[in-house]
């Protein structure tokens, strides 16, 4: 028979997340008896590493039963929730009876990942995984420890659940009341807070403030270059606007700093899908003071470096007092919106990223696990150890006409108002990291807000198209392939105006689906065209609407928009929009 194994767990905010776990309301007959207050583990892996200066603690992972704490398992997860975790194992003695022989404990832990497995024929369980700060085991018949601590200078700060007295056995004599001294308050780490709030305070503000009380604030623009309306032709004469061919080095440019205040030494970049990007350097972080030290005043109320590296390698978030993200206003100008974080609610906590050094690029860059098509973020040293910057196109995006960036408390929803008018934000809406760079860098952690391609955002279709004289030919080739191609159908554009959609992809789809659905325009199509358009799909052209390009042909149908969406044309305007050809979108944008 193999070991048992129970957890006994504790939250900072739930408190006893385990009691009665085990009971038949729980568990159904799988409850067990002595066993009440804890859960029932399958499975345990628990991943530890060397980094040559250290450990890396890279999380402790154990499967259970579905139960009642499996709700409270998401609770902790949604706000963060700083947990306490008991492991005990069990195995058979000599005389043939359960002996508790080993022990791990587990403090400052966290839940970083939930995964719920469903099968027929096997039991409901789930496998959930945590990242700690400081982990000890005891083999308890053997007499021997490990314990490691990530953070020493946090040892004060953890949270450990107070346990209760053991009744006593005779009644104890009166002691006169004493008011006992309270314990100072606990400072939560953040990132950035108001310059506004005393030491030791990391307080969210209640008031509009401007965001200069958090730190530098600037803001960088990337160079607009033409994608052909996100179709992102390959032309033979301008071949730096496009990827390169496997194996070469993406060519990056430096973005132009269009907004606010900024003395480090470098520009961020990114993908060129993102046209803007804001960055925030706390005013008030002292990125080593204090290290070695158990206590250092004021220190406590910021993350130290080598945790937010932990943070990040863990794929978990850290706190802050203010967040910012990207709007247009009630006139349609584009507009930064900061926000007061308060603790515990789901915005006070933002993503953390190790920037590592690229000796082939000079340069520190943030590739996520899923971004295959390269970094998403980079940050270009002013004075690159081989003396060659980037090359500068200039600054060819709209400016940012906003004079002051304020951050204002989220509304909630409750009759309050602002002037002028608050957007009130979702958590979709922020797309914000925080940056931490290598220790021996010298650059300290920078948060970053970025605007994403518009046509990665939602939007509501707007415009009315244009009536078909009877017997038009929609898509004919002396329309779509030559002047400047076709209008959307009004009956169409009826059919989709006022429709809003995730992102301009959607969109796409919607339209030739509702072409697919009218019988008079489909008749105009060949049988393997219906097929792609009652699916969604474009159509693909004739023969002569087709483009060469140096490692590609392109064939189908494009959406091309009149007044490019960098100048500020409507994405989700259908009278923005017209057919084309392939050979004519090129020519559109690249030959005339």
């Amino acid at each position: 028979m193999s070991d048992l194994l129970y957890l006994k767990i504790t939250g900072e905010k739930q408190g006893n997340i385990s009691s009665g776990c085990g009971t038949y309301e729980s568990v159904g007959n799988r409850w067990q008896v002595s066993h009440e207050d804890e859960i029932f583990v399958f499975s345990l892996v628990n991943t530890v590493t060397s980094t040559g200066n250290g450990l890396n603690l890279q999380g402790l992972n154990f499967c259970k039963l579905i139960d009642k704490s499996t709700p409270l398992f998401c609770n902790a997860i949604t706000q963060n929730e700083r947990l306490y975790i008991e492991i005990d194992f069990y195995r058979i003695n000599k005389t043939g009876r359960w002996e508790r022989y080993y022990y791990i404990q587990l403090r400052n832990a966290s839940v970083v990942n939930i995964h719920t497995s469903f099968t027929n024929n096997n039991l409901d369980t789930e496998s959930i995984t945590v990242t700690y700060e400081y982990i000890v085991c005891k083999h308890l018949i053997a007499n021997t420890e490990f314990d490691y601590l990530a953070f020493p200078a946090e040892y004060n700060a953890m949270f450990i659940p107070r346990r209760g007295r053991p009744a006593q056995k005779t009644t104890p004599a009166p002691v006169p009341t004493v008011n006992p001294v309270p314990p100072p308050p606990e400072v939560t780490p953040v990132y950035a807070k108001s310059c506004l709030k005393e030491k030791g305070c990391t307080d969210a503000g209640t008031a509009e403030e401007p965001a200069e009380n958090f730190g530098q604030m600037a803001i960088f623009a990337q160079p607009a270059v033409d994608d052909c309306c996100g179709y992102r032709h390959q032309p033979d004469d301008r071949s730096t606007i496009h990827p390169p061919v496997e194996g070469a080095a993406v060519p990056w440019v430096l973005a132009s700093q269009v907004w606010g205040e900024w003395s480090l030494s470098g520009v961020l970049g990114a993908t060129r899908g993102i046209p803007y990007i804001g960055a925030l350097a706390s005013a008030l972080y002292i990125p080593s003071a204090g290290e070695g030290s158990a206590r250092v005043p004021g220190r406590d109320e910021f993350w130290y470096e080598e945790e937010l590296r932990q943070k990040a390698l863990a794929g978990s978030t850290a706190t802050t007092r203010v967040r910012f993200f990207w709007r247009d206003d009630i006139h349609g100008r584009l507009q930064v919106y900061g926000v007061h974080t308060g603790e515990g609610t789901p915005y006070e906590n933002v993503r953390v990223a190790n920037m590592l050094w690229n000796e082939e690029t000079q340069r520190y860059e943030f590739t996520p696990a899923h971004g295959v098509d390269g970094p998403l973020i980079a940050w270009t040293p002013e004075k690159p150890e081989t003396g060659n910057l980037p090359g500068h196109t200039g600054n060819n995006r709209p400016p940012i006409d906003q004079a002051t960036i304020l951050v204002t408390p989220i509304p909630d929803g409750k009759g309050e108002y602002t002037t002028p008018p608050f957007p009130l934000p979702d958590i979709s809406d922020f797309n914000d990291y925080i940056l931490v760079f290598p220790a021996d860098s010298g650059i300290k952690p920078i948060y970053v807000y970025l605007k994403d391609d518009p046509r990665k955002q939602p939007g509501v279709v707007t415009g009315k198209g244009v009536e078909l004289s009877p017997g038009t030919r929609w898509l004919d080739m002396s329309v779509t392939n030559q002047g400047n191609g076709a209008p959307i159908p009004a009956h169409i554009a009826d059919k989709l105006r006022g429709q809003e959609f995730k992102n301009f992809d959607d969109f796409r789809e919607a339209l030739w689906l509702e072409v697919s659905k009218d019988p008079v325009l489909m008749e105009q199509f060949i049988g393997n065209n219906k097929v792609n358009i009652s699916r969604g799909a474009a159509p693909f052209t004739p023969e002569p609407g087709y483009y060469y390009g140096p490692n590609e042909i392109v064939n189908k149908f494009h959406i091309h928009h009149i007044i490019a969406i960098e100048h500020g044309g409507g994405v989700y305007s259908i009278d923005n929009m017209r057919i084309v050809t392939p050979r004519l979108h090129d020519e559109i944008h690249y030959r005339r």
